[in-house]
């Protein structure tokens, strides 16, 4: 079986960098979600924490992102195991509230590792 190079055109090229940028260009960054947001997804962490008494979880941070012309909640979580720790992100849509988007992202960043981590 023979296999043939691929080589995108200088054109495509161009109209794939454009995009990136304009991408790039519609993301906007806060410090922060503010004390609310911030204590909403310390307070779910906490909750997962004890909920997985082996694991130890800890919030790196959180910030509110404007993307595509809505709000969003950007968690990190970090998860520390035995061995090894991993950085869990995960985002939600603010809808109703800051508070509810953070840990609706919380939730969003440890889905699958809670999974794998369930109490037995």
């Amino acid at each position: 079986m023979a296999f043939k190079a691929y080589s995108a055109s200088s054109a495509s090229r161009g109209d794939i960098s454009s995009g990136c940028s304009a991408f790039r260009d519609s993301i906007s960054c806060s410090a922060s979600l503010g004390g609310a947001g911030s204590a909403a997804a310390r307070a779910a962490v906490i909750a997962l924490s004890r909920l997985f008494d082996a694991q130890s979880l800890a919030l790196e941070g959180a910030q509110a992102i404007e993307l595509f012309d809505r709000s969003f909640a950007l968690v990190g979580v970090l998860a520390s195991g035995s061995r090894d720790s991993r950085l869990l992100m995960g985002t939600a849509e603010v809808r109703e509230s800051v508070e509810h988007a953070a840990v609706y992202a919380v939730l969003d960043a440890t889905n699958r590792w809670a999974v794998a981590h369930k109490p037995r």
